[in-house]
């Protein structure tokens, strides 16, 4: 997972939800896509996406992070072999660090617009095909580029201001899905099929959420890693298990519908309940799992 955003962490005494995300605005982030004669407008007129409940504050609770960082701290002197203390620690950062999955799903900001806009992008490809959909948001430049250079293009489209860290992670995440997109070799956005576009919407979902995870947790145990490849196994093992949950939360958030039978305010539920759901089996682990 990329670290350019990297800091120390949030100390003990900072609010669960930055305090510009406590005004979050009703209408779904996506990108800019105007109307063309004869078209439905992009955005259906439906009730704008539920807020989710202000979280509880557990910013009077001074060692909230303590135990979640020394179980991840173990994890990472392990060489990153030690799974149960980077399960406990997931676990213990939602729990007492995040104070539960929902509150753990506002704080997510920037993350789930950019998750919001990647899958209604992919949603407008499948429907209309990607140079239509690079039209409508005025990059039609990049229609003839190879897969790279197309969704690296999109980042600015895609990836909606913020908080310096949250949209850090946002972009973080996205350009990390972009690298491992195209080291499967794929060279031409055209051939990429449904299930390949849902496979990098759950692949930036994830990266997301390890990059809070890192974030807020992992930061000063990453520096513990012995080595090159100590830290990459640590990153890979913590990457699967993420991906794991929020591969389950998605196909249970999306059910039968496929990206290209959702509208706006559809995807923008999907989005928000793939997130809660995936940060919700995480909290849940169990000791006695194997």
């Amino acid at each position: 997972m990329g670290t350019s955003s990297q800091s120390n962490g949030p100390g003990s005494s900072t609010p669960l939800v930055p305090s510009w995300l406590d005004e979050p605005s009703t209408t779904p982030a996506h990108p800019q896509q105007p109307d063309q004669p004869g078209e439905q407008p992009t955005t259906p007129n439906a009730q704008p996406t539920p807020i989710l409940p202000r979280p509880v504050q557990f910013s009077e609770h001074p060692k909230r992070f303590s135990t979640p960082r020394g179980n991840f701290t173990k994890f990472a002197s392990s060489g990153g072999r030690d799974s149960g203390s980077m399960r406990r620690a997931v676990s213990g950062y939602i729990r007492s660090g995040a104070g539960g999955a929902r509150n753990a799903t506002r704080r997510m900001g920037s993350a789930i617009s950019t998750a919001g806009n990647v899958a209604s992008l992919f949603s407008d490809v499948q429907r209309t095909g990607l140079a239509p959909t690079l039209e409508r948001l005025n990059l039609s430049h990049l229609a003839t580029l190879p897969l790279r250079e197309v969704l690296t293009g999109l980042t600015d489209a895609l990836c909606p201001p913020g908080g310096p860290i949250d949209e850090g992670i946002a972009r973080d995440a996205w350009l990390e899905t972009i690298v491992e997109v195209t080291e499967q070799g794929i060279t031409d956005f055209n051939s990429l099929t449904p299930d390949l576009l849902e496979e990098i919407f759950i692949n930036y979902v994830s990266n997301s959420i390890e990059g809070r995870v890192l974030q807020d947790i992992g930061t000063r145990g990453i520096a513990r890693a012995e080595d090159l490849d100590a830290l990459n196994r640590l990153e890979q093992t913590l990457h699967d298990y993420i991906c794991g949950s929020v591969r389950d939360a998605f196909h249970t958030a999306r059910q039968a519908t496929t990206l290209a039978d959702m509208d706006r305010a559809q995807i923008d539920h999907m989005v928000e309940s793939t997130y809660h759901h995936a940060w919700a089996i995480l909290e849940a682990y169990n000791e006695d799992e194997t």
